[in-house]
């Protein structure tokens, strides 16, 4: 007795278990795809978050501290014989150069701080090392004239105002967390 074949395409055997591997392949991918792109985005958050630091730090010293640390300096006249001089509780700000106020614009080269090309250096600063170049041009103040009327002093008789100022031009490095890098420049004016 001869047995008639089974169709094979009618036969159902076994297509759950071919289904359930392609589910299980297909949500595999899109777990693999997923786990990469969260990844990609985690670091990305990461390094915004260090070279925001790294910013912030660096617009703090140069924004911040430097005006009072100008001032100081012209008022006592440099800050001694000795560099670096080392300030703060823990020796985080030097002055290596103790008559900075006194620099005057010069090469472009020169006037870009680096580690070893620096008036003052902020140490641990947020975990950010900030390095700063100063730089002023003394320049003669606007005149502020004010001409009277007449009658009140006298005819055509004015007020000036006016003396000199130096602009400082500061230029600030920060080098932070995992070789991020800020560059600031900003400009203070000292009336004298």
């Amino acid at each position: 007795m001869r047995k008639h074949p089974k169709n094979v395409m009618r036969n159902q055997e076994g297509s759950a278990l071919l289904i359930a591997v392609l589910v299980m392949v297909a949500i595999t991918i899109i777990g693999v795809i997923a786990i990469q792109t969260s990844s990609t985005e985690l670091s990305i958050a990461a390094h915004d978050k260090w070279h925001k630091m790294t910013f912030f730090g660096t617009d703090g010293v140069t924004s911040e501290i430097t005006p009072e640390l100008i001032e100081q300096a012209i008022e006592e006249r440099g800050f001694g014989d000795t560099t670096p001089v080392a300030y703060g509780p823990s020796g985080d700000l030097q002055v290596h150069v103790s008559d900075f106020y006194l620099n005057e614009e010069g090469t472009c080269e020169a006037n870009i701080p680096s580690p070893t090309n620096r008036d003052v250096e902020i140490a641990n600063q947020g975990e950010t090392s900030v390095y700063l170049r100063i730089y002023g041009d003394t320049e003669f103040s606007p005149g502020n004239a004010l001409q009277l009327p007449e009658g009140y002093h006298g005819r055509g008789k004015g007020a000036a105002g006016g003396g000199a100022i130096i602009i400082y031009n500061v230029r600030g490095l920060g080098i932070g967390a995992n070789e991020t890098k800020a560059r600031i420049s900003t400009r203070y004016m000292h009336v004298i």
